[in-house]
Order: C-alpha cells, then structure tokens, then sequence
C-alpha cells in the first residue's frame, strides 16, 4: 500500500526485500529473483570502468541509492546495515531498484549500544565499508554495492558532495529546530499520563525515560547531534577519500533573483542567500535554471556563460547567476499555480494570473470542494461542506452505524443500530464532495445493508446516512483494490 500511495505502483506489482542478497534475507512482497542476478553481477563488476558504470546505473536508480547511503550514514544508525536494509522495485520493463529508509531509531545518538555507535562522532562510513569488521550492526556483504560504486571516482565525488548539501540544506538545524518543535509541542501535554500508564508494566523498560525530564533530555541530545554531526562527518569523508579541507561557497540568489539554482545529480533547490560547505577541488554539479519569460546569461563573478558548471575551487567563493528578461508584455504564460487563470507577463517580465474563484469563498476553482457553495461553512464537521451536505443545520442528531470491512476492496457492510424500518437515504461522495452515482446499495438483512462501488478507484469516501427524521451519520470508507 505504501508504495501504490506515494509512487502510484499497481497493487501486487512491486518487488520489496528487506536484507536483500544475505543468507536471511526476508521478501516482503513478490521475488527476489532478479536482484539476485543483479547481485551477484556486481560482485565481479568493475564499476570504475564507464562500461559497468552504465550497466549498473540501468538497473539502480542511482540518486535515491546515494540519498539513501549518505542519509543513513549522516545519521549513524546503529541497528544496520547487517539489518534493515529494504530494496524496493516496481515489476515493469525500465524499473530501477530503490533503497527505501525503515526502522531507524537506533540513531541521531539515541542508542542502545554500549560503544555508542550513533554518536556524532562515531564515523559510521569507515564502519560500514570495512571488510574486516562483520561483527553486528555490520555485514561487508549488506554494503557490496556501495563498495563497488566507491571504486568509481565520479560517483565517491558526487556522494561527497551531495553529502555536504544533504547536511547543510535538509538537516541544517534551523529546520531540524522547527519540526522537532512542532512534535514535542504535540505530544507533550500527553507525556506524564503515559509514563503514568505504562511505568512499571515492563521491569526492564521505562516509558519516556522514566519522566518528563528524561523525555526532554533525549530529545535535546536528538537536536544536539544535528548540530554536532556535520563536523565530524566532513572529516570521515575527508579521511575516505584524500580529500584536503572544505571551503565556503556562497550563492547570491534571492526573492528578486530571476531564476534558480540548484546543486548535485540530483537538484537539490538552494535557499535564498545560502552558503554551503564543500569539499576543495572535488567537482560540484550547480545549474542556473531561467524563470518563465527570463534566460541564464552567465555566472557573474567568473564569466562562465554555461547554465550547468562543474565546479571547483580551493577557497571561499561566491557565485551570483545572471538572468535577463526576454518576454513580451501581454502574453501568455503559466505561473504554474492551478489556482489561476488567463497567465500573461506583465512589463516586468512577472508570469501573473488572476486568482479563479467562482463561488467567492476564497478557495479557488481548482481546489473547492463543493462548487457554488461556501467551502468554509461546514456546521457538522463532516469534512463536507454545507452546500453539498446532505444535512446543513447546527442541529442534527447522530445517526450510528458500522461500515465494515474498511478499508475494503470496493464492497462493505453498513450496520445500523436498528431495523432500516424507515426511509433511509444514502450516499457516497468523494473528497471533492461529488456525489457517485454509481455506487449500489442492497438490502441484506433488517439492520444490514451492502454498499459497493465497483468503479470508484484506490482513495478516500465519505458515506452519509439520513432517515425521515433527519437523524444522520458520516463515515469515511478507504477503498484499497
């Protein structure tokens, strides 16, 4: 389900394997009959050479395989790679193998191993590519393919790099700050009752720590590792590597900037005025990409008038894309929000549209919900609004039932807590409030009823019960084929 939701893979067509290629490996879905071949092919591969290099790169997507070893390395997880290593492929013609992150809290110096292994200083990268050291968490075998690609020199300089990138844009602490705020400010009014509940019910384990303190605790040692970890993990590459120090490149892009730029194979946007560490003399991938009705000119402080560079430099540097206008005021354009309409460039060369908003409930065209209708009136909190709800009062008694199985495969059971003796109406309505005429709904017994929708795809519903009395019930349906 996983990965139907979040890559649009077919049900039953997905290959994934957790520990894949060692003796315990476990499939989790389909076979591993074809990483096996690939496996045992890079054993004897020489990646070095541009020839396997390619091969190699036919079949792994190579980006998320360098996201995936440089984050789990970043965060020094100490429960891998002899375990919790997953690939993933979908089972079609051009399909790539994909490495997939799970179970890491072993790691970000939340341990449980006596030598400290997710410690920020600890250098996970000289551990895990050891051949020597097969003691648990490690296993050479787990880490062959990375091995193997280290042995070509573009691939060990991009991962360095993106590396560096990865630390400073994605793990810079101001965002790490923001989100763990966000989730200890969710649950910590919640903390003392469930230490209070679960204490005690395990001799060996102490819910949160035992208290609040203790819950607090560890999460400033989770904040304190992000700040503490880019160091130390700069010198482990260093130290893999010959590399010979790092230095401070500043890029000169802001909000009147006319464009773009983005870092590494795979383009990773910079922030506005950002500055980032990399590693001397070690080739850097950036690219200058032109907003609409705009085009690159050159990099201003070396002249180089090609969008993608590789860049190198040995000292602090600044780099500042130039872009120049080349639209005509007055056509058409696309701003590339849905919300708007009829885009054209102003005399500015700004890509603008007018926001379409038919009904005037400030939400636009594109994303209402019940068109014609106020969006934001909603007086059982449904997730419908009024408009398009079968009920639009602030007083309305509830209705219950049970629909069950659900998720479901398209077809479930609607249970009443009495007989259907009255008239009952029904309906299936989607996130967007439209109403699916196609759905059925048969009598099965007195109190039990069967609905089915055998058209409507993989997603969320929403089933509304009104009776002559205007007693009504809602309940969301997850249909899953």
């Amino acid at each position: 389900y996983y990965f139907n939701e979040n890559y649009g893979v077919g049900l039953n067509k997905v290959d994934v394997i957790k520990s894949p290629g060692l003796p315990y490996r476990d499939i989790k879905e389909g076979t591993d009959e074809e990483f096996n071949v690939l496996y045992d092919w890079v054993a004897t591969a020489n990646l070095a050479n541009p020839t396997d290099y390619n091969m190699f790169a036919d079949q792994v997507d190579v980006n998320n395989f360098i996201n995936y070893w440089s984050v789990m390395t970043f965060m020094a997880n100490c429960d891998w790679p002899n375990n919790n290593i997953t690939v993933w492929k979908e089972r079609k013609a051009g399909a790539k193998w994909r490495w997939a992150i799970a179970d890491s809290d072993c790691s970000t110096e939340i341990d449980f191993t006596a030598e400290q292994l997710s410690y920020p200083p600890f250098n996970t990268l000289a551990a895990i590519t050891d051949p020597v050291n097969q003691n648990p968490p490690y296993n050479f075998e787990a880490v062959r393919f990375l091995n193997k690609a280290f042995a070509n020199e573009d691939f060990y300089q991009e991962f360095a790099q993106r590396t560096c990138s990865i630390m400073d844009i994605v793990y810079n602490q101001d965002s790490v700050d923001a989100i763990y705020n966000e989730v200890r400010d969710l649950y910590a009014p919640n903390v003392p009752r469930h230490i209070d509940r679960w204490e005690g019910v395990d001799p060996g384990f102490s819910p949160m720590g035992g208290s609040t303190f203790a819950w607090e605790e560890w999460g400033n040692r989770y904040r304190g590792f992000y700040e503490d970890r880019p160091s130390f993990m700069r010198q482990h590459l260093e130290a893999k590597f010959g590399f010979n120090g790092t230095y401070q490149l500043s890029f000169n892009v802001d909000a009147d900037t006319k464009g773009k730029v983005v870092v590494n194979w795979n383009e990773m946007e910079i922030p506005f005025d950002h500055v980032g560490t990399y590693f001397k003399n070690v080739p850097l991938t950036i690219k200058a990409i032109a907003n609409q009705g705009f085009e690159f000119v050159k990099w201003d402080e070396t002249g180089v008038t090609d969008a993608e560079i590789q860049y190198v430099s040995s000292a602090n540097a600044v780099l500042t894309p130039i872009f120049e206008a080349v639209c005509t005021a007055g056509t058409a354009c696309d701003d590339g929000d849905a919300c708007t309409e009829n885009d054209v460039f102003d005399a500015s060369c700004n890509c603008l549209g007018t926001f379409a908003d038919a009904d005037n409930d400030g939400v636009c065209d594109e994303e209402d919900l019940c068109e014609g209708f106020d969006d934001n009136a909603d007086a059982d909190g449904d997730g419908i609004p009024d408009g398009c709800d079968m009920v639009a009062t602030n007083n309305f008694n509830t209705l219950n039932f049970r629909l069950y199985p659900n998720p479901s495969a398209g077809t479930a059971l609607i249970e009443l807590e009495a007989d259907f003796g009255m008239s009952v109406s029904f309906e299936l309505r989607n996130t967007f409030g439209q109403i699916l005429p196609n759905a059925t709904f048969t009598l099965k017994e007195s109190n039990l009823l069967e609905v089915s929708c055998p058209s409507c795809e993989n997603g969320m519903y929403i089933l509304s019960i009104e009776n002559e009395e205007a007693m009504r019930g809602n309940a969301q349906w997850l249909i899953m084929k």
